[in-house]
């Protein structure tokens, strides 16, 4: 009795184990089934991009974008590496900063900021267009098409006297009067931050460093007066908190 006990539970055993193995096969078999499915599911073309839309440019035409995106078309939606796109479009000095999303089924969508330009560079190299971080956009002709101060400088070195001069040149940008200005130019970087001059139309500014706002406010409100009195002005010192020194051409006034 002992013995047919045995041989019953090995029989059980074996046929518990059968049991499992199919199982397992049937497991198995069900899986390959789902991952075949999802893979011609994914690869049917329903989710080839056929859309790319972009908000944000001014600067970079719908072209420009794309290429620098370096999507040739065919792409999948669901595979497409946003990651590479978004290197590539920060290849460009333009591209300040890019966020993305897919709409399935066939559209991805792309939002771009652009950087800023603030002034130009008149360096040795040439002509730049400047960003309000002191970055070189791009190099231009000899005359650009919208108004911006001029730095007259060396190069974008990232001094400190470059780099007063290109929050002078946002602050500039920002003001209405200066505006109106046909030709601004920012020079005197050589002499350190303390002798950045600026000039408006061909009436020289010295500004110093810092205050940039405030000083260019009390020239706009003192120039009215100037013309008033139709002073030929050598030159204006707004580097002093409390006064403004204005040089006549023939005698100083203070």
């Amino acid at each position: 009795m002992r013995f047919k006990k045995r041989t019953t539970a090995i029989v059980s055993g074996s046929r518990r184990r059968r049991t499992g193995l199919s199982r397992s096969l049937v497991a198995l078999f069900a899986i390959g089934a789902v991952a075949v499915f999802f893979y011609m599911f994914v690869n049917s073309g329903l989710f080839t991009l056929k859309k790319v839309l972009i908000y944000g440019n001014r600067h970079l035409g719908y072209v420009e974008v794309i290429e620098l995106m370096k999507i040739k078309g065919g792409e999948n939606l669901l595979t497409l590496d946003l990651e590479e796109i978004y290197e590539n479009l920060h290849s460009s000095a333009w591209v300040r900063s890019v966020s993305m999303r897919k709409e399935l089924p066939d559209t991805l969508v792309v939002r771009i900021e652009e950087s800023k330009p603030v002034a130009l560079l008149q360096s040795a190299d040439g002509l730049f267009v400047v960003d309000s971080e002191g970055l070189l956009l791009e190099r231009v002709s000899e005359a650009p098409v919208y108004f911006l101060p001029v730095i007259v400088h060396g190069g974008a070195d990232g001094s400190p006297e470059f780099m007063e001069a290109v929050k002078l040149a946002s602050v500039i940008s920002d003001i209405s009067e200066a505006r109106e200005v046909e030709l601004v130019e920012i020079a005197g970087l050589e002499g350190g931050t303390k002798n950045i001059a600026v000039s408006l139309d061909g009436v020289d500014l010295k500004v110093g460093e810092g205050s940039y706002r405030e000083k260019l406010v009390r020239y706009f409100e003192l120039s009215r007066e100037i013309g008033k009195r139709k002073i030929n002005v050598d030159y204006i010192d707004l580097r002093f908190a409390n006064r403004v020194v204005v040089k006549p051409l023939e005698e100083a006034i203070q």
